[in-house]
């Protein structure tokens, strides 16, 4: 991770601990299908979906700009973006699109 990201993560420490801890994990298996998904920001929890229909979704401050989003799958964090950079990427289809040049 470069020092600009981890300079905007240090203000988050648990964040960034999250992912320092999964740029270390595989990415997840070519077939797996989560029955959870939950999007994170630095303002908590944007939205929830089970299998596939949102059941939950998050209060937040629309004049603050999320700094960054965090995927989580199955309680496992799977992809991590902030800015306009993917910093964790645990799912093949993300890797083929960008492998593709955006296209699947």
């Amino acid at each position: 991770m470069n020092t600009s990201l981890l300079s905007q993560l240090a203000e988050y420490p648990e964040w960034q601990e999250r992912v320092e801890q999964a740029m270390q994990l595989p990415p997840f298996e070519m077939n797996y299908s989560p029955l959870v998904t939950e999007v994170f920001d630095q303002q908590g929890l944007l939205v929830g979906e089970v299998l596939g229909s949102v059941v939950y979704e998050g209060e937040r401050n629309i004049d603050e700009p999320s700094k960054f989003i965090a995927w989580f799958f199955d309680g496992k964090l799977g992809v991590f973006c902030c800015g306009n950079q993917v910093i964790v990427n645990r799912l093949h289809i993300l890797a083929t699109v960008y492998k593709n040049g955006g296209e699947l």
